[in-house]
């Protein structure tokens, strides 16, 4: 039996003790009989059952009221019992074990999470909730839309979560841009940069997983790939017309051709393709490639998992250039030629 507060412990002793004398004198002193046989049982299991909550189930004295408790990940039910013992959130390890072997938790589960609780709490009330994962606080919704830089991405995270320190997000961010998979996250309003990174960057290794296979096969890294996605991210809309850009792209990479899209000017400098001048596309930057043959260094942005796709399965055909209107309609051409009749037609 594990240790208990020694300040409940010894009330439930002392009022045990009461109950006890109180017993002698009924048996001694009035004419037994079955009624008050059956009263002073019923008297005895009152008091141990309240004996019993009071030493095992009911809330501890320093109960952490409005602090997060954290549960890790793979706890078992154990180590999470263990854990809320240390916090003072319950009494003891196993009473909380003989409460899911009862059935009062959901089968074997203890959901991980950074736990609210707003007042002292029963240790039913606390299983029930570890459980089924009840953090009891709201979460805050943050949606990180498709085709954002890391830089993007820290100003919005840091207007949504308290304790978002930016600067320190971006010294952890450093060297994974494109690395950090733009989703809809619940973030708990204690999560600092830390958090916020490591969940982000999971998600991009759950979502990449099940591409791993292929991307070998391709003959290109991971990196290449998500280079490429980032590229096309912002140079298609649809689905059809990223794989026919991605098919463009790889061809040209591969005889030699500079690649020649706009899509890294605002990552360079902020500009878009509206708004480039002929110096623009001169600017000295091995992220230029107007000025430098093959891939960037690294992505510019954060794709998404269709971008993903079509990196890794262009589709080929017949075009070596393309342009988007300004309605956002695709041109596709087969000679310089061809693309130049486009520009002018389609483009200021």
């Amino acid at each position: 039996m594990d240790p208990i507060n020694n300040t409940p412990a010894k009330e439930a002793s002392t009022f045990l003790a009461k109950i006890d004398r109180l017993t002698g004198y009924l048996f001694t002193r009035i004419i037994p009989n079955h009624r008050n046989i059956a009263i002073t049982i019923c008297a005895v299991a009152i008091v141990l059952l309240f004996g019993t909550y009071i030493s095992f189930f009911s809330a501890p004295k320093d109960f952490p009221i409005k602090e997060f408790i954290e549960i890790e990940k793979g706890a078992s039910i154990q180590t999470a019992a263990e854990a809320l013992k240390e916090k003072q959130v319950i009494k003891s390890v196993t009473a909380m074990k003989m409460m899911y072997k009862l059935g009062l938790g959901d089968g074997d589960n203890v959901i991980a999470g950074e736990y609210f609780f707003e007042a002292k709490l029963p240790l039913w009330t606390v299983v029930w909730r570890v459980s089924r994962g009840n953090l009891g606080v709201e979460y805050i919704r943050v949606t990180i839309p498709e085709g954002l830089t890391l830089a993007q991405m820290g100003k919005l995270l840091e207007k949504k979560l308290p304790n978002f320190n930016r600067g320190r997000y971006t010294l952890l961010t450093r060297g994974q841009e494109g690395f950090l998979f733009p989703d809809t996250y619940f973030f708990a309003p204690t999560a600092t940069e830390d958090d916020v990174v490591e969940e982000m960057r999971q998600n991009f290794e759950d979502k990449i997983d099940p591409f791993r296979k292929d991307v070998g096969i391709s003959g290109r890294s991971l990196e290449e790939i998500i280079t490429m996605a980032s590229i096309i991210e912002k140079e298609g809309i649809t689905s059809e017309s990223r794989r026919v850009i991605s098919g463009i792209l790889w061809k040209r990479i591969e005889a030699g051709m500079k690649l020649q899209v706009d899509a890294v000017f605002p990552y360079i400098f902020g500009k878009n393709t509206f708004d480039l001048t002929r110096k623009d596309l001169q600017f000295d930057s091995p992220y230029n490639t107007y000025r430098y043959e093959g891939l960037p260094p690294g992505p510019i942005a954060s794709p998404s998992i269709d971008s993903i796709e079509a990196a890794l399965y262009p589709e080929m055909s017949p075009y070596w250039f393309y342009l988007s209107d300004m309605r956002s309609q695709m041109h596709y051409a087969r000679t310089y030629d061809e693309h130049l009749k486009y520009k002018n037609k389609y483009l200021p």
